[in-house]
């Protein structure tokens, strides 16, 4: 395997998402340049983005335009340490991934977009989690929420809202 850096390479692609449109990657990449590093190993070349502000992101394939950009399964790591492992079509978090928060925060589930959207389970920090559907990042439909005491709510979720939820039990 040969690898080497080509050094700073002005951003073809600026179709980087909002921050409102971004669940875990809350920032954009200030700075226009990037570092890319090249492997190529029978045959096959893998690149690798290593941004300005320390956010890396490898495996990444070029588009029909001759760009290089994030398509298929890869991994990309936050300077802030937020990581996406999942799909990726039009460099953008799309299908099956998971993306984890330094606190310990963890969803696991569908993207669209870059957004949570389909069905996943959002971990949070304290212990407890919602199982179900979401919607542009918000709790959208059927799930279940598991309380820090263990006890499991079942209902419709609207955003931050659950009117009637009910407790399930187990017998």
């Amino acid at each position: 395997m040969k690898i080497f850096c080509i050094g700073s390479l002005p951003i073809i692609s600026a179709n980087a998402p909002s921050d409102s449109a971004n669940p875990g990657l809350h920032h954009r990449h200030p700075l226009p340049f990037l570092c890319l590093r090249w492997a190529y190993e029978e045959g096959n070349l893998q690149v690798s983005y290593i941004f300005p502000n320390g956010d890396r992101y490898g495996e990444c394939c070029g588009s029909t335009e001759g760009v290089v950009v994030r398509r298929g399964m890869g991994k990309h790591t936050s300077a802030s340490g937020v990581t996406y492992t999942g799909e990726w079509h039009d460099d953008k978090m799309n299908g099956r991934g998971t993306l984890e928060h330094p606190s310990g925060a963890l969803y696991e589930g569908d993207f669209k977009d870059n957004m949570y959207h389909g069905t996943g389970t959002y971990s949070f920090s304290d212990g407890t989690k919602y199982c179900g559907s979401f919607s542009k990042n918000k709790l959208e439909g059927d799930g279940e929420f598991i309380d820090s005491q263990g006890l499991v709510w079942i209902g419709g979720f609207h955003n931050k809202a659950a009117p009637g939820l009910k407790l399930k039990l187990s017998m």
